[in-house]
């Protein structure tokens, strides 16, 4: 599996797990927010272990809700990221608590790699109250605030205009907050893809798309979508939008693409909250010498 990380701020069986695996320090997860990751760029030992564990959490998690799953008790429609795991992890590694993600309807894997509540996501696969979503919206409807988690949306591509208008917020607001976005091949075909994009360009916003290319939208191949030869990364590119592409099977080397890409709106951010805070600096002595 492919998989490619846009950035655009520049002119860049397991039959016998329960659920009950605590979450706290010492279980499978050991309360892992992937977000405390952000330590050096090369995944060494301790970072290596922390993606392979934050990756066989993803797997276990959504291997026992698929066995789950046939007692007919989770009424909404499920999508797995079995297999994609790394892409999720990799990514997220990076991300701080405040950093805004959102996703489509495969989004287990993000949602958890970010810092999502797990009970509160069963809870929503249950339909309960409870659920990080009130039990309103199920699997593809995932949301948690708390750890920058915007939601999730089942229509293809939708969730692209949501988090490019997130970042566009925090630039209106003052704050330029960094937003990844999550997608599969198929949405790269919405014509929303492209005037995202284009827009997110053209006003040097604080975003990162990354794209999960299985190459498969649905039951469609992608050598029947796409022409010969030409790769998903290229759109981009097309739209002055620096664009990296790799192995998403691969953790270290998502890890390490995926530091690069969320590096460089990173370092413009920073840049413009400087000047932001000089031009403020130079107002107020400003005001003060007019005053007097």
């Amino acid at each position: 599996m492919d998989w490619a990380a846009l950035t655009c701020d520049m002119q860049v069986k397991h039959d016998t797990w329960q659920f009950g695996v605590s979450e706290t320090k010492g279980g499978l997860a050991d309360g892992l927010h992937l977000a405390s990751l952000r330590m050096n760029r090369e995944p060494g030992p301790d970072v290596a272990l922390k993606l392979l564990r934050g990756m066989m959490r993803i797997r276990l998690i959504e291997e026992r809700i698929k066995h789950l799953y046939a007692e007919q008790e989770m009424r909404c429609p499920t999508h797995f990221s079995i297999g994609q795991e790394a892409v999720a992890v990799g990514v997220c590694a990076h991300l701080t608590r405040e950093e805004l993600v959102t996703s489509a309807h495969r989004s287990h894997a993000h949602y958890l790699a970010k810092g999502g509540d797990l009970k509160a996501m069963l809870a929503e696969l249950y339909g309960k109250t409870t659920g990080c979503a009130s039990g309103k919206g199920g699997s593809m409807h995932l949301i948690d605030l708390s750890v920058g988690f915007l939601g999730a949306v089942p229509i293809v591509g939708s969730t692209i205009p949501i988090g490019v208008g997130a970042a566009m917020s925090s630039v209106i607001q003052g704050e330029r907050c960094l937003t990844v976005i999550f997608f599969g091949d198929g949405a790269t075909e919405a014509g929303v893809f492209h005037e995202s994009l284009n827009f997110a360009a053209i006003h040097k916003l604080p975003v990162v798309m990354v794209c999960e290319n299985n190459r498969y939208s649905v039951l469609t191949s992608l050598e029947w979508r796409h022409p010969r030869g030409r790769e998903i990364v290229e759109l981009a590119r097309g739209h002055g939008v620096l664009g990296r592409q790799g192995d998403g099977n691969d953790a270290d080397a998502v890890y390490d693409l995926a530091g690069e890409a969320i590096d460089l709106p990173r370092l413009v951010i920073e840049r413009c909250r400087a000047s932001a805070s000089a031009i403020e600096r130079l107002r107020r002595n400003f005001v003060q010498v007019s005053i007097e």
